[in-house]
C-alpha cells in the first residue's frame, strides 16, 4: 500500500500525493531557498525528513478515513526530528549544529519555532523529542527508511550540511570579531571593571544571535517549501521555487526613461538631481549597510529607487524591498514607484509576471482551522515579484514574530537589496534586535541595505550598533545643499502646562490669517479627534481634514488627494489635523505647521511638510505642547520629548542643525531608561534585563536556571528560547487585530466574503481587501466586540466592522456613528 502524504477529493492523479514525492519536492524547494547563502543541503535535509511521522500506521489510517475529529491530533513532526537527533545529535561541532537546526525546524513546522531551553531552564527540545505518548517511533522510522527515503540519502545530506555550516560559522565568527565593541561609545562610557564582561557578552550574544537567525532561515525555507508544495498539489500545478532570474536591465532602462520624462522645474531641482546622481554612482559598491541622509524634500524616493535597481542589476539580487514605516506612506510612494517601473516583465519562458508587489496590513486568519490554513497558503509569498513594497511592521514580523505566515518570508530576504525609508521610526525597544538583524543580513546573507532619513540616528552610541560600510554615506554632507533646502524656522512655543485642544484650535485659526493652509500634528489619535471636533465647532466653513490610522488606507489616500487638489488655491483656507503618520514621505506642502512636542526627528519630519518645495520665503513651524495627550502607551514619544527639551536649551536658534540632531540622539539613547529598553524587555516580567534580544541569543536566564536546577547545562550549539521570545514579540505595541471596514469598495468585498466563496477565491479577495483594512489595538477590539461592532466572515477567520462604527470623516469610531458628537 502506498504511503501517502496528502489525500484530496479530486480525480487522479491529483487525489493522492505519496509521502516520497512530497518529501523530495519539499527538500528541493527548501534547498533552492537556501542555496544563495550556501546552505542548500541543510534545506534539503530539513525537507527530506520533515514528514517522516506520516509513515506511521496511525496517520495512514487517519488520512484514509473520513474522521475529521483526528485532524492535528496525530503527532507526525517528532519522528523525523528524533531520527536526526539520535543519529547525529551527539556529534560535536558543525554536525551537531546541522542536526539541531534540522530538529528545531522539523519539530516546529506545524507551529511556532520551539524553545530549546525555556527562560526557567526547562529543556523543551528534549521534551518534544521524547514525548510521553507513544508515537510508534521505531516502526514509523523503519517504514519511512525502507519505503520512502533511504538512510544513505539522509546521511549524505547531513554530511554536506555539516560542511556548509563549517564554512558559514567561520564567516560569522569573522564578522563578529571584526566589529569590536571597543569602537562604540557605549563601551567607552563604561567603568573599566565592567568592560571585560561587556566585551565577552557582546561576542557570545552576537554569535548566538546570528546562529539563531540561521535557524530561523532554515525554518523559513522549510515552512515555505511545505506550504508551496502542498498548495500546488491541491491546486493541480507544479510548485514554484522561490528564486528566479530577474531582468533588472529591463527595469532599469524603463525607470531611467520615465524619470527623464518627468518635469524638471523649480529652484531645488538641480540639488535633487545631484542627490539622485550620487546615489546611482554609489551602486557600484558591494553588499553592506549604507546611509542616505538627504534633507526633507530632497527626492529620496526616486534617488533611492535608482540606487536600488542599479544594485540589483549589478549584484543579480533576487528582490528589491522598499520598506516604509506607515501604510499611508507606503501607499503614496507605491503609486510613485509603480508609475516609473514597468507593470510586468517576462521570464525565460516568456510568461508574464508583475513587477511590483504592494504588501501591508495582512488580514488575520485562524491558522488552527482548515479554512484558515488554506487562506494563509493563498496569501502572497514575497518571491512572486522582483520589487516588494512593504511596511516596517511586516519586515519586523518576518524577522522576529512567531506566526509561520511571517516566518516563511524570511528566506526571500537573502541576497536582496533593502531600502528603509524613514529608518528613525524603528521603536526604541527594538534597536538591538533590528541593528543586529541588519548586520546579519548584510554581512552573512549578502544583502545591500540603505537607510534613508533626513535625521539619521547615530547607532554608535549603542551597545549593539549597526556595522555600516566604510564611508557609508551615499551623499556627503554639503553646506550649500543644506542651505538650499532650508525653508522653515522652528519657533519654540512650548509652555507648561501646555495647550488644550480648544486652545490649539484658537491658535490655529489665528495663524490662518497669514497662512491659509495649516497642518497640525498631534501625538495621539484621541487628541487629533478632539482637535478636529473643536475646529469643526469653531470654523464650520473651513476646509477641514482628519488623518489617522483609524481610517483605512484607501480613506486616507482619498483625503490626501483632496488636500493636494485644494492646496494650490490660497483663497480657500484649509486645515489638516493628523497623527505623525503624515510626517514620513507624504508629498504635501502647507504654509504653516503646528507640531506637538515630540522627538527632534519627528519635528524635522513635520517641518518637511511646510513650504516643502520652497514655494515662498522662510515659513514658520510652531512647536507647542498638548496637555490632552496620554502617552502612557507611547514611551518612545515621551522619551523623545525629554531629549528634545534638553536640546532646546542648547540650540534655541537652529533646532534642526546637524549638531542639534546629533546631540538629540546622544541624549535620547544614553539615558538609563533607554539602556534598559533597547533589548525589548520581556513583557510581564519584573526584571528589565530579561529581554527578547537575550532570549534569541545567549539566553542568560535560561542557562542560569538550568544550571541551578540540573547542576549544569546541555552541550549544545543552540539553547535559545525561540518560542517564548517570538510569541512575545509585537511590532505594534499592544497587538493588532486587522478588520475589514465598509469604506468604498470595502463594502463590496465584505459582501463577497459573506457569500461563502470557494477557498481559492478567498485568498484573492483578501489581497484585494488590504486598502480597506484597519488595525485595531487590543482595547479598541475588545470595546467593539462588547458593542457588537464586529462580525465574523469566512467561518470566523476574518472580522468586519459594522457600518455604524465607521465615520466618513474620522474612520473607526468606538461608539455608533449616531453619536451627537459627530454631528455638531
Amino acid at each position: 500500500m502506498k504511503i501517502l502524504a496528502h489525500l484530496f477529493e479530486d480525480p487522479p492523479p491529483w487525489n493522492e500525493q505519496s509521502l516520497t514525492d512530497h518529501c523530495r519536492s519539499v527538500a528541493k524547494l527548501a534547498s533552492v531557498s537556501l542555496e544563495s547563502i550556501g546552505l542548500s543541503q541543510l534545506g534539503y535535509l530539513c525537507g527530506l525528513v520533515h514528514d517522516m511521522g506520516k509513515a506511521s500506521p496511525d496517520f495512514q489510517a487517519y488520512i484514509r478515513s473520513e474522521d475529521s475529529s483526528l485532524r492535528g491530533k496525530i503527532n507526525h513532526s517528532t519522528a523525523g526530528a528524533r531520527y536526526i537527533w539520535e543519529r547525529w545529535g551527539q556529534h560535536p561541532g558543525p554536525t551537531q549544529l546541522a542536526a539541531q537546526i534540522a530538529v528545531i525546524s522539523i519539530l516546529s513546522h506545524h507551529g511556532h519555532r520551539i524553545d530549546v531551553l525555556s527562560p526557567n531552564g526547562e529543556f523543551v527540545m528534549k521534551k518534544r523529542l521524547f514525548p510521553h505518548k507513544d508515537i510508534a517511533y521505531e516502526k514509523t522510522r523503519d517504514l519511512f527508511l525502507s519505503q520512502c527515503i533511504p538512510a544513505s540519502e539522509i546521511e549524505q545530506a547531513v554530511t554536506q550540511a555539516s560542511h556548509e555550516l563549517t564554512l558559514l560559522c567561520a564567516k560569522i565568527k569573522s564578522c563578529v570579531l571584526g566589529h569590536s565593541p571597543k569602537d562604540n561609545l557605549f563601551y567607552q562610557s563604561l567603568p573599566a571593571k565592567e568592560k571585560t564582561d561587556e566585551e565577552n557578552y557582546y561576542i557570545h550574544q552576537s554569535l548566538r544571535y546570528f546562529l539563531g537567525l540561521i535557524s530561523r532561515l532554515a525554518f523559513s525555507a522549510l515552512v515555505d517549501a511545505d506550504w508551496e508544495d502542498t498548495g500546488a498539489f491541491g491546486e493541480h500545478r507544479c510548485p514554484q521555487p522561490v528564486r528566479e532570474s530577474v531582468p533588472w536591465d529591463f527595469l532599469q532602462s524603463h525607470l531611467e526613461d520615465r524619470l527623464s520624462a518627468l518635469p524638471q522645474k523649480g529652484r531645488l531641482t538641480p540639488y535633487r538631481r545631484q542627490i539622485s546622481d550620487l546615489c546611482l554612482s554609489a551602486a557600484q559598491r558591494g553588499p553592506g549597510i549604507y546611509r542616505l541622509s538627504a534633507p526633507t524634500g530632497g527626492g529620496k524616493t526616486f534617488a533611492s529607487l535608482r540606487y536600488g535597481i542599479a544594485c540589483c542589476k549589478n549584484q543579480q539580487a533576487p528582490h528589491l524591498f522598499y520598506i516604509a514605516p506607515f501604510r499611508s506612506i507606503l501607499s503614496q510612494n507605491a503609486g510613485s514607484i509603480q508609475s516609473v517601473l514597468p507593470h510586468e516583465y517576462r521570464d525565460s519562458q516568456s510568461s508574464p509576471h508583475p513587477c511590483v508587489l504592494e504588501h501591508h496590513s495582512d488580514v488575520t486568519v485562524d491558522s488552527n482551522s482548515q479554512e484558515g490554513e488554506a487562506m494563509i497558503r493563498h496569501m502572497q509569498r514575497w518571491d512572486r515579484c522582483p520589487v516588494v513594497l512593504t511596511t516596517t511592521v511586516q519586515l519586523l514580523n518576518t524577522l522576529f514574530a512567531a506566526p509561520r505566515q511571517n516566518v516563511r518570508r524570511m528566506a526571500s530576504l537573502v541576497g536582496s537589496v533593502l531600502i528603509f525609508d524613514e529608518v528613525q521610526s524603528i521603536p526604541a525597544k527594538m534597536q538591538y534586535l533590528f541593528n543586529m538583524a541588519l548586520n546579519f543580513l548584510a554581512d552573512v546573507c549578502g544583502c545591500t541595505i540603505l537607510l534613508c532619513t533626513a535625521t539619521q540616528p547615530e547607532s554608535q552610541h549603542l551597545a549593539f550598533p549597526l556595522w555600516p560600510m566604510p564611508q557609508p554615506d551615499l551623499v556627503p554632507f554639503s553646506v550649500d545643499r543644506n542651505e538650499a533646502f532650508r525653508r522653515t524656522r522652528v519657533l519654540n512655543m512650548v509652555s507648561s502646562p501646555g495647550y488644550s485642544c480648544k486652545e490649539i484650535a484658537q491658535l490655529t485659526l489665528e495663524k490662518l490669517r497669514d497662512a491659509p493652509h495649516i497642518l497640525v500634528v498631534l501625538n495621539t489619535k484621541l487628541a487629533v479627534r478632539n482637535l478636529y471636533q473643536a475646529l469643526r465647532e469653531a470654523a464650520p466653513d473651513c476646509q477641514l481634514f482628519h488623518l489617522s490610522t483609524s481610517q483605512c488606507s484607501s480613506h486616507r489616500e482619498h483625503c490626501i488627494r483632496e488636500i493636494r487638489d485644494a492646496l494650490p488655491d490660497p483663497q480657500k483656507p484649509l486645515i489638516c489635523v493628523s497623527t505623525p503618520l503624515i510626517e514620513a514621505g507624504v508629498d504635501l506642502s502647507f504654509d504653516c505647521v503646528i507640531r506637538s512636542l515630540a522627538g527632534l526627528d519627528s519635528i524635522a519630519q513635520a517641518a518637511g511638510r511646510c513650504n516643502r518645495h520652497g514655494e515662498s520665503d522662510i515659513r514658520d513651524v510652531l512647536l507647542i505642547q498638548c496637555r490632552e495627550e496620554n502617552l502612557n502607551r507611547l514611551p518612545d514619544i515621551r522619551w523623545g520629548q525629554e531629549a528634545t527639551l534638553a536640546v532646546l536649551d542648547s540650540h534655541p536658534a537652529d533646532l534642526l542643525s546637524p549638531e542639534a540632531i546629533q546631540m538629540y540622539y546622544h541624549r535620547y539613547f544614553l539615558t538609563e531608561q533607554m539602556k534598559n529598553t533597547m533589548g525589548y524587555p520581556l513583557p510581564n516580567v519584573s526584571s528589565e534585563s530579561q529581554t527578547l534580544f537575550d532570549l534569541l541569543g545567549y539566553n542568560s536566564y535560561g542557562l542560569e536556571a538550568c544550571r541551578e536546577e540540573n547542576g549544569g547545562i546541555p552541550s549544545l550549539p543552540l539553547w535559545q528560547a525561540f518560542e517564548t521570545a517570538e510569541t512575545a514579540f509585537e511590532a505594534i505595541e499592544g497587538g493588532g487585530h486587522t478588520v475589514l471596514v465598509p469604506y468604498g469598495k470595502g463594502e463590496e468585498l465584505i459582501e463577497k466574503l459573506a457569500s461563502n466563496p470557494p477557498i481559492y477565491e478567498i485568498g484573492r479577495i483578501l489581497r484585494e481587501s488590504q486598502p480597506f483594512c484597519v488595525t485595531l489595538f487590543e482595547h479598541e477590539y475588545k470595546s467593539l466586540c462588547e458593542k457588537q461592532g464586529l462580525y465574523p466572515l469566512a467561518g470566523g477567520s476574518i472580522y468586519a466592522l459594522q457600518p455604524c462604527f465607521y465615520d466618513d470623516a474620522i474612520g473607526v469610531y468606538l461608539e455608533p456613528c449616531s453619536s451627537p458628537l459627530l454631528f455638531v
